[in-house]
């Protein structure tokens, strides 16, 4: 039996899977991804509401976007000081709400700062975007306990959307890389079978002999073996692999 609080999260995660969609597809990059990323989740999360995404990778932090500058700046204190709502889920994979900055006692230099640049809430939303790579959204708020049960659902709703989008990126552009190495491997084949396939003739040797001597000719003179072949058609044809000989009229 769904309760009311499933629908609402249902409602939330269909909500954030579609505004981010449509960043996807206005912003091609992954930067002005994230940048959408904290655009449209300052937005939507809760009234009075600044975001900013961290990236944690090699142990080192990043913001890789915010909504306002002030966020970047207090953002710059979490990572200077190692402390902080985001910086503590993105290491440790847990939220962290901050209702009222001016009482809470567990990360102080931000928390000064925070309240310099005028800020009284904040948040830490986590999210795994694989490979080693993880990322926090970092909520602020100019309102006192701002992040309740549905504006925390919101955000989460929001990050571990954006980690599934760019972990959707991640595994495209690895095929795109994989179809290009598998054309190119398609492409070198009948190469370096034409140039096996001489020496086999020139020297009478085997296929696995043929194959030997290329090799070591492609080590020893740190050319590609592709390369290598192509340049042992052409010397002997006068023509590049795969190309036929100019037609002559006389």
């Amino acid at each position: 039996m769904h309760t009311e609080e499933d629908f609402d999260e249902y409602r939330d995660r269909h909500a954030a899977t579609v505004a981010l969609q449509a960043s996807l597809l206005e912003n091609p990059t992954v930067e002005a991804f994230l940048q959408a990323v904290a655009d449209r989740a300052a937005e939507h999360v809760g009234s009075h509401t600044a975001c900013s995404v961290t990236i944690l990778a090699n142990g080192a932090y990043q913001c890789a976007a915010s909504s306002e500058d002030d966020v970047l700046k207090a953002d710059l204190v979490e990572y200077q000081t190692l402390s902080g709502p985001c910086v503590e889920a993105a290491s440790s994979g847990v939220e962290s709400v901050v209702p009222d900055m001016r009482s809470d006692t567990r990360w102080p230099e931000w928390a000064s700062a925070s309240l310099r640049l005028g800020f009284l809430s904040a948040a830490g939303v986590p999210a795994d975007t694989g490979d080693g790579v993880k990322m926090a959204l970092d909520l602020y708020s100019t309102d006192l306990e701002a992040f309740g049960a549905a504006e925390m659902r919101r955000a989460r709703a929001y990050a571990e959307e954006a980690a599934r989008t760019l972990r959707l990126c991640r595994a495209l552009a690895e095929q795109a890389t994989l179809a290009e190495q598998l054309q190119a491997a398609l492409t070198s084949r009948p190469v370096i079978d034409q140039a096996l396939g001489v020496i086999m003739a020139q020297s009478r040797v085997s296929a696995d002999e043929a194959f030997q001597v290329l090799t070591a000719a492609s080590q020893h003179r740190n050319v590609k073996l592709r390369e290598l072949a192509g340049q042992l058609i052409e010397s002997l044809t006068g023509h590049a692999p795969g190309e036929p000989p100019a037609f002559r009229t006389s």
